[in-house]
């Protein structure tokens, strides 16, 4: 019972760390474009629970194993930055980290469940085991909660399969209990939440016994409803990036065993997702594709791509081009050399214009900077999709394309001199383009709507 009263004034008080010194606010939004920014006295393990690492939780590496194998959302109405992890025989303590962004502190939000009691997904305390999360969290902007689902639980063992959101207004998890088919989790799974469709997509592909379980999945957290999308294809040791502006959802990697390696594209603004897959061919820098230490973000500023690779370098797909660049930054680098996984420990920062990225709970958080700017309200709202758009496919195209869009007067069709090279006009609510004796290359097609000009990159290749 004492136990129990101590750890109850615990999260009461809920402990922040050490201010970090010298670096602030500023320093990071006045970065140089492609470098890193470490923040002193910002590791994570200055909150942590059993610094004598002689707890009941406290498994084989200690508060540590937070991140082994495990990732990190960027909470964006409180700016902060999210850990849960643990899990395997790592780390058993299943409590939630948050770094305040704008007072560069970590926090504890919870604390770990007393008893600790492997091999069990549920603690009677309602709360969740610990485990290796993967790429198995999310943000669900509009419900403002955390998604946890699938991983490697505390004790050891994949297939966590319960689906659990974290409430931050409550500081509370619950166990959601779907209806719909559900998923059948292992490990390597892969999570992004659509913004715009206010969905959770969710896919894996490794289930022993058998593949009728595997795929790709959504989530309707208002309808607290699965639906088994596409079950013909499965996917492991992978991560995904939803692209609100284009309505995709992204997935980079393969499957570790075969050699197969790939970049594949969902349209999720299709009635029929499934039938809308493409895998893309993209061109230069594709290193990151075959990394298995990945982390891959949506940048709305650059509108690209951008992910980290497991010996530090930085990679961005151009979506319209195809095209790979990548990048090896300034500055001191994090500490790679304790990465267990980089996962969704590296994310976008709106209201800095930066990604942040701890690889170690006791080394100390970093920023990296692709672009100049240093974060405001645009670039903040530029996460959300905007109300409308063009749906161009197939992007890129060799002899035609299909524009669809809300609005119902010409096309526009110009090449990146601000020539007018073709106009357009709807047929039932869709324009065609089959471009004749045009050079290969990207144009730009505008389309006026409500009082405002929509634009869109396609790309003609050759």
């Amino acid at each position: 019972m004492f136990r129990k009263i101590r750890w109850l004034a615990l999260s009461i008080l809920v402990l922040p760390s050490l201010a970090a010194a010298q670096v602030t606010l500023d320093d990071i939004r006045n970065m140089p474009v492609n470098s890193w920014l470490q923040v002193p006295g910002t590791n994570l393990s200055a909150v942590d629970p059993c610094p004598t690492h002689d707890c009941a939780w406290t498994g084989v590496e200690g508060i540590t194993g937070i991140h082994s194998y495990s990732g990190a959302v960027l909470d964006t109405k409180r700016n902060r930055y999210v850990c849960f992890g643990g899990g395997h025989d790592a780390y058993y303590g299943n409590e939630v980290y948050a770094f305040a962004i704008d007072e560069l502190k970590w926090y504890r939000l919870t604390d770990p469940s007393d008893p600790i009691v492997k091999f069990t997904e549920k603690y009677a305390d309602g709360n969740p085991t610990s485990r290796h999360t993967y790429n198995g969290l999310a943000y669900i902007t509009h419900a403002d909660r955390m998604m946890a689902l699938g991983g490697s639980g505390a004790g050891g063992g994949c297939g966590c399969a319960l689906t659990w959101t974290f409430d931050f207004g409550r500081n509370q998890w619950f166990d959601m209990q779907p209806a719909g088919p559900l998923p059948a989790p292992e490990c390597d799974d892969l999570m992004a939440y659509d913004p715009v469709g206010k969905k959770i997509w969710w896919a894996e592909g490794h289930i022993s016994g058998g593949t009728e379980r595997w795929g790709l999945y959504s989530y309707d957290f208002d309808r607290n409803a699965w639906t088994h999308v596409d079950p013909d294809n499965g996917y492991t040791r992978q991560i995904a990036v939803v692209d609100p502006k284009r309505r995709l959802l992204v997935i980079v990697g393969g499957d570790g065993y075969g050699g197969q390696y790939w970049v594949i594209a969902y349209d999720l603004a299709s009635a029929d997702v499934k039938a809308s897959r493409q895998v893309w061919t993209t061109t230069g820098a594709t290193g990151l594709i075959s990394d298995y230490y990945k982390g891959l973000e949506y940048d709305p500023v650059a509108d690209k791509y951008v992910g980290i690779g497991g010996n530090g370098t930085v990679y961005a797909l151009d979506p319209d081009t195809k095209v790979w660049t990548s990048c090896t930054p300034a500055g001191t680098k994090p500490d790679m050399s304790w990465l267990a996984g980089i996962y969704g420990l590296w994310r976008y920062v709106p209201s800095v214009n930066a990604y942040i990225f701890e690889t170690h709970a006791k080394r100390d958080v970093s920023f990296y900077k692709f672009t100049a700017g240093g974060g405001t309200a645009l670039e903040q709202s530029s996460m959300q999709a905007p109300a409308q758009r063009i749906i161009a496919q197939p992007n890129p195209f060799r002899t035609s394309i299909t524009l669809r869009t809300q609005g119902s007067g010409p096309a526009s069709v110009y090449d990146l001199k601000g020539r007018l090279v073709a106009r357009l006009n709807p047929d039932k609510g869709a324009y065609q383009w089959r471009p004749s004796g045009m050079t290969p290359g990207i144009y730009v097609v505008k389309i006026r709507f409500n009082g405002t000009i929509l634009s869109e990159k396609i790309l003609l290749a050759r």
